[in-house]
């Protein structure tokens, strides 16, 4: 039998063996559509080579030249074949990781794969009412929320005191965190049980707080363990009594403390003042008083302190004196309604940024000792009720002021502007809000320093009504026909 299937290939001609390639090549583009079809490539490959190999080996037993040649090419087919069929099933195979792995993005949460420090940093910056609420999403997040560092709770929120305080009771027993960064609480007026309170605060205390904010309306007072904490770093107390906010003998220890802001009314100060000599490394003081005692003297020692801002209001019945012996400060803003405060001030050489804002001010000689420690600052804004004789009042030199800002309630006359405009030597930028008169007030001298100026110069004037035509002769003057530039 093999002997005549040889012998028929032997006597064949040329044409029936072309006839065979073409049967076999039809029988590799089958193969090819199964392979897409079946996408199973062991059985691809192995089809392909079993039909090649029964395609070639009779013609390997043949003799003739052309019979050869033609195993040849099939030969050769079935290798390209072979690397094709290799080909697709990579480009298949990476075709179904990629869907895979496009599946499972689209059905797994990504945020609730993130690490736990992550989410707990999420959830702490935003009010912890929020952060309960995301409890609702899902299994997974029901209990996220107990990972936050911070507790900002505000009673506006709530429907009534009672539930926000029962809010807090239950955050502060759920919390799993070691530590708490910001402990927020706000009250606004309402009252709120001393010993409420007292329990949120000692909780915060042995959780080791570093940010400590509480906004009460009628406390008698604080827990003493605030008062010695080692961990806090900043601390804001509003007060809306006229009582202690803590009791006399009360201990002040605060080594850590940088920022204490506090508000409070009458009959406080001393505590406040005590309170404030227990911070060693102080470095920003915010202080409302609204209401001055008769102590003689408020005296501020602090070697530390950068940055200060008093808003004191004062009645005209007896005359306080308010010392500051801050050489390290470098901004200075104070507030207020004060007609017979004295400022004393030392030298300070750091001095930045100074704002002084006041609604009442009775005697231009109270001004002017102010205005002398202040002499070192780069910026000055002063906005002030000017009495009648202020403008004849001289001024100290400003010699470092490049950015000076006037503003008055009643109106600033253009004589004393000039003043100032004489006063500092190194000015780039003036604004001026407000000037009395509506027409231009030739000055009776040209600052000395103005017929040599050759740097810019901003110039704004605001609030006039002939603001234009003054900002006009104001530029001539000072820059003495020069471009100026609106800044």
């Amino acid at each position: 039998m093999e002997r005549k299937t040889v012998n028929k290939v032997d006597d064949g001609d040329h044409s029936s063996l072309e006839e065979d390639a073409d049967k076999y090549n039809e029988q590799l583009e089958a193969v090819f559509f199964k392979l897409k079809e079946s996408k199973s490539y062991r059985r691809t490959v192995r089809s392909i080579s079993i039909s090649y190999i029964t395609a070639a080996t009779p013609l390997l037993s043949s003799l003739k030249q052309t019979a050869y040649l033609i195993d040849l090419d099939i030969v050769e087919d079935g290798i390209v074949a072979l690397a094709e069929v290799k080909k697709s099933y990579k480009l298949e195979t990476r075709t179904t990781e990629v869907s895979s792995t496009l599946m499972s993005y689209k059905n797994v949460d990504r945020l609730s794969n993130m690490p736990d420090e992550v989410l707990s940093e999420i959830l702490s910056s935003m009010p912890t009412k929020f952060a309960v609420q995301t409890s609702i999403l899902s299994k997974t997040w029901r209990y996220n929320w107990t990972m936050v560092t911070n507790v900002d709770i505000d009673v506006l929120p709530f429907h009534g005191v009672e539930n926000c305080c029962t809010f807090v009771n239950r955050v502060l027993s759920l919390c799993k965190t070691t530590e708490i960064k910001l402990f927020r609480l706000h009250f606004n007026r309402f009252w709120v049980q001393k010993s409420r309170m007292t329990k949120w605060i000692n909780e915060a205390v042995r959780l080791k707080v570093s940010e400590l904010e509480v906004q009460y309306g009628d406390l008698l007072e604080l827990p003493f363990c605030l008062f010695t904490c080692k961990t806090l770093t900043k601390l804001r107390i509003d007060n809306y009594n006229e009582r202690d906010v803590c009791d006399s003998q009360t201990p002040f220890n605060l080594p850590c403390l940088k920022a204490l802001d506090i508000a409070i009314y009458r009959n406080s100060s001393p505590i406040v003042f005590k309170l404030i000599s227990g911070c060693s490394i102080l470095e920003t003081l915010s202080l409302q008083i609204y209401s001055l005692s008769n102590i003689e003297e408020y005296k501020f020692n602090i070697p530390t302190l950068k940055r200060l801002t008093l808003r004191l209001w004062k009645s005209r019945s007896n005359i306080n004196k308010v010392v500051l012996n801050v050489p390290n400060l470098e901004d200075l803003f104070i507030f207020g309604g004060w007609c017979s405060l004295i400022f004393v001030m030392q030298d300070f050489p750091s001095l930045v940024s100074t704002e002084f804002s006041s609604s009442v001010l009775w005697s231009d000689h109270f001004w002017v000792e102010l205005l002398k420690g202040l002499t070192r600052a780069k910026s000055l804004s002063l906005s002030m009720r000017y009495s009648e004789d202020l403008s004849h009042a001289p001024l100290p030199k400003f010699l470092n002021v490049k950015h000076l800002k006037l503003d008055s309630w009643q109106g600033l006359k253009w004589p004393r502007i000039f003043q100032y405009l004489e006063s500092c030597s190194e000015l780039e930028h003036i604004y001026i809000m407000k000037p009395e008169e509506s027409d231009w007030s030739e000055p009776l001298s040209v600052p000395t320093w103005a017929e040599v100026r050759i740097r810019v110069f901003g110039i704004h004037v605001e609030k006039c009504r002939g603001f234009k035509e003054a900002n006009n002769h104001l530029r001539r003057l000072v820059l003495g026909g020069r471009n100026a530039v609106e800044c």
